[in-house]
């Protein structure tokens, strides 16, 4: 069959799961490609240190393979990709798959028996051979493996079918890094906080983009920015440095729920000052930076104060 037969065959004569069963895929593969998700885990760049770059042809173990190289398919069943990639995707779902790639592929089970095709995929030089994959390894623990740019659809297919290996001519080797793991821990519990903090907050929030905080109140104001994006190699190369930056965002937390608790606990006199004298002062009033608001709580209140009580006139 070629690529126009296997899609008509697919579609009108033989469903996948009946197709792939035929030709000698088991049953027990097909329920473990259903129930196993890709888990394509950008976290490890922040925290793996890269070791070595291995050139000889590699036979990786699927079972320890996590991802193919796309990200648009994370957390996904390896099933449904290839089910997807055959029949298209459902409305309410979203991959990075190429339908050619994979009627191509399946072709050769119409032109080989199974054990061939399983062969294939053994063989450093057939066109089933990968090109490189991310492994990542950690004492004590299995090692896991992503694949890089190429063969998305070929590792998809090879967890359906349990292909138990694959060829691989690069194998870009990272080591786990506990330290920068504990600090990137640390970064994402502070941010975590500051946020849900925020999105409950009667007296601060967030700017539209999510960047820089500012007074819950229709007057615009800026204290500065508080979120900024990591870049994941950036950090793993510099990880130490934002010791002393969660250390400001956790001040920064503990200040402004100590002014969020005053605010709330304490009657906001200011909403009986008329108000033309209230925009006065809110003019007159000066903004509070972040980086001052440890010695300016009792102004920066008074500030969150005058503006809450102008947006209730």
């Amino acid at each position: 069959m070629n690529r126009e037969e296997i899609e008509k065959h697919l579609k009108e004569v033989e469903p996948l799961d009946k197709f792939l069963t035929n030709r000698g895929v088991e049953i027990s593969d097909l329920h473990a490609a259903m129930n196993d998700k890709v888990d394509y885990v950008p976290e490890f760049d922040y925290y793996y240190d890269s070791k070595e770059k291995q050139t000889q042809l590699a036979w990786i173990d699927t079972k320890y393979i996590h991802a193919p190289a796309r990200s648009g398919n994370n957390g996904h069943s390896w099933y449904n990709l290839l089910f997807w990639g055959v029949y298209g995707l459902p409305q309410n779902k979203d991959a990075n798959l190429s339908t050619i790639r994979f009627y191509d592929l399946l072709t050769n089970l119409t032109k080989m028996n199974f054990k061939e095709l399983k062969a294939l995929y053994e063989d450093g030089n057939s066109g089933l051979s990968l090109y490189a994959f991310n492994k990542y390894i950690k004492t004590g623990e299995s090692p896991i493996y992503i694949g890089v740019n190429d063969g998305t659809h070929r590792i998809i297919l090879a967890k359906v079918l349990g292909v138990n290996y694959v060829t691989s001519k690069k194998v870009y080797v990272y080591e786990y890094n506990p330290e920068k793991h504990r600090i990137y821990e640390d970064l994402k519990i502070i941010i975590e906080k500051l946020q849900s903090f925020l999105k409950t907050s009667k007296a601060f929030n967030l700017s539209d983009d999510g960047e820089f905080i500012k007074i819950n109140a229709k007057r615009f104001t800026y204290m500065g920015v508080i979120f900024e994006d990591i870049n994941p190699y950036t950090f793993n190369k510099n990880a130490s440095e934002y010791i002393e930056h969660i250390a400001i965002l956790n001040k920064y937390y503990s200040i402004l729920k100590e002014i969020e608790i005053d605010y709330n606990k304490q009657i906001n006199i200011y909403k009986y000052i008329p108000k033309g004298i209230l925009n006065f002062m809110g003019l007159a009033h000066k903004d509070i930076y972040l980086e001052e608001i440890e010695d300016n709580k009792k102004l920066l209140l008074k500030k969150v104060k005058i503006l809450k009580a102008l947006d209730s006139k």
